[in-house]
């Protein structure tokens, strides 16, 4: 019944938080981009208006492109804010981006609206403060995001982990290479001369000194021989091993400490407590 069908292991999992970090950062340029373009032409009005523009005209145009901008803010700084306001009961730093942004193009729709209307006034609308002041913030987060994606790539630790290992055929004695992912426990492998171990395991023969610095940061070689254990992800140095599979991979060392790392950059720090904190002082201010 199953002649004819082809089966194959379906491709390894990528960095779920890595991949969400690339994902967060497209997002955020994109409304870093749209928001400074549609700041550009409503500072450039307001701070140099070309002789030939009437006020009204510059007034529509940044009533227009001011809430073009203001939509960005929502789901960027309003949405977070009033949901944290109204499930958590914290006040954030996003509750004062919030307060100042609508404080600003709340007034300038107001003064256009009189000024529109005849009225002369004292302080005239200002749309670029709203307009520029979510660019600038969104600018700085745009900034924080690439280099947090930069720093969580460059210390990835699930891209340590092997794609394959060389199976160790024990009634013939041949090695075959194969997916990391079909390795079961008590199969014998041989680890290759400056080649990263694919799992934890226990050497059965051989000698070499093996680089564990990504495990305890130590730089000298750990000497291994019969009997000593080894971690997946550190890499074997010049001698060639034979060992037998501990743990496999997606449940070794690396899985473990991968873990324990995306459970402590899913959590909140203590210094975005003070920070909240302390707005939450600065909001009926």
């Amino acid at each position: 019944m199953l002649a004819g069908i082809h089966a194959q292991l379906a491709p390894p999992r990528g960095d779920s938080y890595l991949d969400e970090g690339k994902r967060r950062l497209i997002r955020i340029f994109a409304m870093t981009t749209a928001a400074f373009i549609f700041t550009a032409p409503v500072v450039a009005l307001e701070w140099g208006r070309p002789s030939g523009v009437s006020e009204h005209t510059s007034l529509i145009v940044a009533i227009v492109l001011g809430t073009m901008v203001q939509a960005i803010a929502v789901p960027a700084f309003y949405i977070p804010a009033i949901s944290s306001l109204i499930y958590n009961k914290v006040v954030e730093m996003d509750m004062l981006v919030v307060i100042s942004i609508t404080a600003a193009y709340v007034y300038s729709i107001v003064a256009a609206s009189l000024v529109f209307s005849g009225i002369e006034l004292e302080t005239k609308p200002f749309f670029e403060t709203s307009t520029l002041l979510i660019s600038l913030v969104l600018f700085g987060r745009l900034l924080a995001a690439w280099a947090r994606k930069r720093a969580v790539k460059a210390v990835s630790l699930k891209s340590l982990q092997a794609l394959t290992a060389m199976l160790l055929d024990q009634g013939t004695g041949a090695v075959v290479e194969i997916d990391a992912r079909l390795l079961q426990y008590g199969d014998t492998i041989a680890i290759l001369p400056h080649s990263q171990i694919v799992t934890d395991a226990d050497v059965l023969e051989g000698t070499s000194e093996v680089d564990e610095s990504m495990l305890t940061g130590e730089s000298l070689p750990v000497f291994k021989t019969a009997g000593s254990p080894i971690v997946s992800g550190t890499v074997n140095g010049g001698g060639r091993l034979t060992a037998r599979v501990s743990r496999l991979p997606g449940k070794n060392t690396i899985t473990d400490i991968a873990n324990l790392v995306e459970q402590a950059q899913s959590s909140r720090p203590r210094v975005q407590d003070l920070a909240d904190k302390i707005a939450g002082y600065f909001i009926p201010v």
